[in-house]
């Protein structure tokens, strides 16, 4: 078998070449045995015509150690990242985070590129800052990218949800007061944003998992003193939690019908990072952190004697990523 060809065939015996998303200079060597002084001449970076060509970084590295200097491949078949856990390298999953500059999305998005996954985020920034997600942006351009639309845009989401593995949407109007005024956009947006997320997967065909951000806001008012179970009888009280009961149905309908995996994950009130106390959507511990760091009391209604339950976002970040 010629040299070249017996490469080959050994890169591909292997358990998965190392390919890399991140700059030339953050792409690893690994490490070789001491060369002579002048090893590292330009006259030895480049393969003689007589020698196969290395075939990945995984081969004989004529510079072990600096920026790697050998051209990069036109096409990437899969990409692999760290998985430190067990101290060797799988393929990159590349995620969709819808509403991903928002409070629960930005979080998602910051912990996925801490677990060097692949991440594009679709936000219309109207309750979203771009600022919750500026830094990543910047410091990691290969491994997160912004895309500035709307959930509602069917064309625009077979766009970015091209290559897609996983889903998660928390694009949505995050309000019961502001669905009351506006009922009929609340559904558009709420259900028939999801409606759109689930058809865009189904068109791609690949996606292996769809995680849709519902409500507690489902079970209303029954039950007040016990805590909440999935089994419990539901009961809308606003255009709010109809709409988000309805995505949970979208959900079940696309995963029976069309083979769309679904997951729908009823969230209650979620407190912690980057959460907007000066939102009109902010729950109350972030306007009681406020109001002791301005040295203003908390305004507490009625007797102070009601109860609410909260989770903290790092629970909400877990329960995504164990659901895909």
């Amino acid at each position: 078998v010629p040299p070249q060809q017996q490469a080959v065939k050994q890169e591909r015996a292997r358990p998965g070449p190392q390919r890399w998303t991140e700059p030339d200079e953050a792409r690893p060597h690994l490490a070789s045995p001491p060369r002579a002084a002048n090893s590292r001449s330009p006259a030895k970076l480049g393969a003689s015509p007589q020698q196969p060509k290395p075939t990945s970084c995984l081969a004989e590295c004529p510079q072990p150690l600096g920026p790697c200097q050998r051209p990069r491949r036109a096409t990437t078949p899969f990409l692999l990242r760290p998985y430190q856990a067990s101290g060797y390298l799988r393929a990159m999953s590349i995620y969709l985070v819808t509403g991903g500059c928002g409070f629960i999305g930005s979080n998602l998005v910051h912990a996925l590129v801490a677990q060097g996954e692949q991440v594009r985020i679709l936000d219309n920034l109207a309750t979203g800052r771009h600022k919750n997600v500026a830094k990543l942006l910047s410091d990691r351009p290969g491994q997160v990218e912004l895309w500035r639309g709307d959930i509602l845009d069917g064309p625009l989401l077979d766009r970015v949800m091209r290559d897609v593995d996983y889903v998660l949407h928390l694009g949505a109007m995050p309000s019961v007061i502001w669905s009351v005024e506006n009922p009929i956009l609340c559904d558009r947006i709420n259900s028939g944003g999801t409606l759109q997320v689930l058809e865009a997967a189904r068109r791609q065909g690949k996606v292996k998992r769809v995680v849709i951000a519902a409500s507690c806001a489902a079970y209303g008012d029954l039950r007040p003193a016990e805590a909440k179970r999935e089994d419990h009888e539901l009961s809308p009280q606003s255009p709010y939690s109809a709409a988000k009961l309805a995505s949970e149905h979208h959900g079940v309908v696309y995963s029976r019908i069309y083979g769309v995996p679904t997951v729908s994950l009823r969230y209650f009130n979620i407190f912690g990072v980057r959460q907007d106390p000066t939102s009109q959507y902010a729950a109350v511990i972030p306007n009681f952190v406020r109001a002791v760091l301005q040295g203003r009391r908390p305004k507490i209604f009625r007797d102070g004697l009601q109860s609410r339950d909260f989770c903290y976002i790092d629970n909400v970040v877990s329960a995504n990523l164990l659901a895909c």
